[in-house]
Formats: structure tokens, C-alpha cells, sequence
């Protein structure tokens, strides 16, 4: 697969080597946060579920094997 699959969301954001993904909650709003040691990245949009936000947790860690947007959720 290409950067262009990754972009059009066929496949996950990269996690560098040595890095972790985790969830962040800042102003009411629940995304997918990369920290790469001295730097740190938003790699999802916005979702206003905490849940919606984990479920593209695991998908962006390869514990899922896809992601969709709820309705009405993201």
C-alpha cells in the first residue's frame, strides 16, 4: 500500500518505531494522539465520544482490523 491509501484512510497513521499512540481529551473533544519521544502529533480528527476515540485507538495499533465512523458519533 501507498502514503495515498494511508491519507485516504485505507490504512492507519504510522506509529514511529520506539513511539505510542494513545487518546487525549482537550477542550471537550476526544482524539488519537503519536508520541514520538520529543515530539507529539494529533493523527485522528475529533470525535465528541471517548469510545469512538479508542475504537480508532485500536485500529491506528493494528488490534482492529478497520475503522468507521459511527453515525452521528465523530
Amino acid at each position: 500500500m501507498s502514503k495515498l491509501d494511508r491519507l485516504l484512510g485505507k490504512l492507519p497513521p504510522e506509529i514511529p518505531a520506539g513511539g505510542r499512540a494513545y487518546v487525549k481529551l482537550h477542550d471537550g473533544q476526544w482524539s488519537v494522539w503519536v508520541d514520538a519521544g520529543s515530539s507529539s502529533k494529533k493523527v485522528s480528527p475529533t470525535f465528541t465520544q471517548q469510545v469512538v476515540a479508542y475504537q480508532y485507538l485500536d485500529w491506528v495499533e493494528g488490534l482492529a482490523d478497520s475503522f468507521s465512523y459511527p453515525e452521528g458519533s465523530a
